[in-house]
C-alpha cells in the first residue's frame, strides 16, 4: 500500500462521475489519499452540469481535465473503483491495482428531462459518490488500523 494511498476512479468518459469522484476523495479524503480519474474513451470536455452540481457544494472542478486510462498505465494503484459497467468489464486489462471495486452509477448525462431533471440527476450521482465515499474512507481507515 502506498503512502498516500492511491486511487483510479474510471468510468466511460472521464467528463461526470470519475471527475466527481476525484474532487470529492481529495476534499473528503485530505492527504492520507492521492486522487485520480480516467476514462476509457477519448478525453472530453468536462460536463457542465457537473462543474455546477460539484460547485453547489464547494468543489471548483472547472480546471480538471479529462484523462484517458493510457496515462495511467505505468502507474501502480492501491484501488481502482469503477464507476459504470462498461468500465468494470475493461478494467481486468488493467492490472497494475492491489484491488478492484465496482459502484455502479447512472450516468447523468443521459438523464431524460429539461435542465432541471439532468441538473437533479446531477446532483443525485455527486450525492450518492460523496455516500460511498464516506463510507469507503471510513472502512479504509478501519483496515490500515488493524
Amino acid at each position: 500500500m502506498h503512502t498516500p494511498i492511491r486511487v483510479l476512479f474510471l468510468s466511460d468518459s472521464n467528463s461526470v462521475r470519475s471527475q466527481m469522484a476525484e474532487a470529492l476523495l481529495r476534499s473528503l479524503g485530505g492527504d492520507r489519499y492521492e486522487s485520480h480519474s480516467a476514462g476509457l474513451d477519448e478525453p472530453a470536455p468536462l460536463h457542465p452540469l457537473a462543474v455546477q452540481a460539484m460547485g453547489e457544494v464547494g468543489l471548483d472542478i472547472s480546471a480538471q481535465r479529462s484523462k484517458h486510462l493510457n496515462d495511467y498505465l505505468d502507474t501502480q494503484f492501491d484501488y481502482v473503483i469503477t464507476l459504470c459497467d462498461r468500465a468494470r468489464v475493461a478494467c481486468p486489462d488493467f492490472a497494475r491495482d492491489n484491488e478492484t471495486l465496482h459502484w455502479h452509477l447512472d450516468d447523468p448525462a443521459n438523464a431524460p428531462g429539461g435542465d432541471a431533471d439532468k441538473l437533479a440527476a446531477f446532483r443525485r450521482v455527486r450525492d450518492e459518490l460523496r455516500a460511498s465515499l464516506e463510507s469507503w474512507i471510513t472502512s479504509t481507515r478501519a483496515s490500515q488500523t488493524r
